[in-house]
């Protein structure tokens, strides 16, 4: 296994805290180690024969780890080991102790290491995907799986007869595409997938309309986006009196006389018939 050394070099004459010594993801803590070196002024410090012990608190000042050994090699460094930050996140402070026989020296002010979570874990796409690396790739399971059922009732793995899904990948907008060992793809998308834009529709007509009365009508006006179209009316023919003709004039008569009662005088006034 590789170990990944961030070196430091720590002047123990320097007057103020030195800045963030480093980041680290928790899934290299144990694969990685601090380097470091000590300066006086510019002179390098002999602490060869040396032993070195280091302690690791939490920002909020909880002891997470204390007398963790720390190898010291001939050329005057400090390896510092990580892996008791396997499982914490956040800003981690290291406090360096070195003994060579009845003298000890610790660092004026602490080593500072921030601790975030895994790569795979913090990674997004695009913020329009809608997820995270590890979501996405459960996607991609997904489908896979649902390739691979395709198929006239073959064993797991096999898209119709004898073709295989080789690989999958997903694109940076969330498409997810699978490689078939004949060489052809089938894509799928999710919904975070955003796609393309459709057409422009129709602009609508939306006329509006306006009346204006005159002396001998309206005009009705009409306009859309096309134009104004424009209509006169006329006001009608006025009436002339009806005439009664000969024909109704005996209808008329017969009704009356209908309505006159049967018997053998009518008499007006003082006077008979």
């Amino acid at each position: 296994m590789n170990v990944k050394a961030k070196q430091i070099k720590y002047n123990i004459s320097r007057m103020s805290p030195p800045e963030l010594s480093s980041v680290i993801h928790t899934e290299d803590s144990g694969t990685r180690k601090i380097e470091l070196h000590l300066f006086n002024q510019n002179t390098p410090i002999d602490i060869s024969g040396s032993s070195a012990t280091a302690r690791f608190v939490s920002e909020n000042r909880e002891l997470v780890n204390d007398n963790v050994a720390c190898n010291v090699t001939d050329d005057n460094v400090v390896l510092i080991p990580l892996d008791v930050l396997s499982d914490r996140t956040g800003q981690m402070y290291i406090e360096v102790k070195i003994v060579s026989g009845d003298k000890v020296l610790t660092l004026p002010y602490p080593l500072t290491v921030y601790v975030r979570g895994t790569i795979l874990e913090m990674a997004h796409i695009l913020p329009e995907s809608g997820g995270t690396i590890p979501e996405l790739l459960e996607r991609v399971e997904e489908e896979l799986a649902r390739v691979q059922d395709m198929g006239d009732g073959k064993t797991p793995g096999e898209v119709g007869a004898g073709v295989n899904v080789s690989s999958a990948s997903v694109n940076q907008n969330g498409t997810i595409t699978f490689t078939l060992s004949d060489g052809s793809t089938v894509t799928t998308t999710g919904e975070s997938v955003i796609g393309p834009q459709g057409q422009a529709g129709t602009d609508g007509i939306s006329p509006t309309a306006t009346v204006t009365q005159t002396a001998t009508g309206a005009t009705v006006s009409i306009t859309d986006k096309n134009g104004t179209t424009t209509a006169n009316i006329s006001n009608g023919v006025n009436g002339s009196d009806y005439i009664l003709t000969a024909q109704d004039k005996s209808d008329i008569a017969n009704i009356v006389l209908g309505l006159l009662p049967t018997t053998q005088g009518v008499q007006y006034g003082n006077q008979s018939n």
